[in-house]
């Protein structure tokens, strides 16, 4: 974008050639590998991009929390080596890593989970028993927005035990707390 004609910023390109930016861009390098142990090698997929994400997502879980936010699916375009790449037909970028994330209506990104098997997603929720992984994205995706916060997704998170699941969340905390409704 910085070297296109119409966006051409030229304090970045007059310095810096699209060539060197690609090469430099095919060898960046987040972490060592010897400092990872391999424990966490096993349980994380993206160990070798984990600081990198976890970065944006600070930044994401920093903004201000709507009323209501949206939780949907949607492909990060990578067509090179990984164990988590998909390939989805029905999405305008169909193969890529499927990334979970709960948005505002602008479209203001306020969390997310790279889908790395629903083993994952099951360490990350309080009694996953019985969840599809609609429901446990649902699950994990809400833990960071306020109680009373309206979700909104489409059928594939939508399922009847999720469904019980969030009604007696609110009972439990409306008869303990005696508070606003949980999302």
């Amino acid at each position: 974008m910085y070297w296109s004609k119409a966006l051409k910023i030229t304090a970045i390109t007059d310095k810096f050639t699209r060539a060197r930016f690609f090469k430099l861009r095919g060898a960046i390098k987040v972490v060592i590998d010897h400092d990872v142990p391999e424990d966490l090698r096993m349980l994380d997929k993206f160990w070798k991009v984990r600081p990198f994400l976890d970065r944006i997502l600070r930044g994401c879980l920093s903004l201000n929390r709507p009323d209501c936010a949206s939780i949907d699916e949607q492909m990060i375009p990578f067509t090179g080596a990984c164990p988590c790449r998909q390939y989805l037909p029905m999405k305008p970028n169909p193969v890529g890593i499927k990334n979970f994330v709960c948005a505002t209506a602008d479209g203001i990104v306020l969390d997310f989970e790279l889908y790395q098997g629903t083993g994952s997603l099951i360490e990350k929720v309080e009694e996953p028993e019985g969840l599809s992984l609609g429901s446990l994205v649902i699950e994990r995706l809400c833990q960071t927005l306020h109680r009373g916060t309206k979700v909104y997704c489409d059928r594939f998170f939508t399922t009847i035990k999720g469904a019980q699941r969030m009604m007696e969340k609110r009972a439990v905390h409306d008869w303990y707390n005696n508070e606003e409704p949980t999302r």
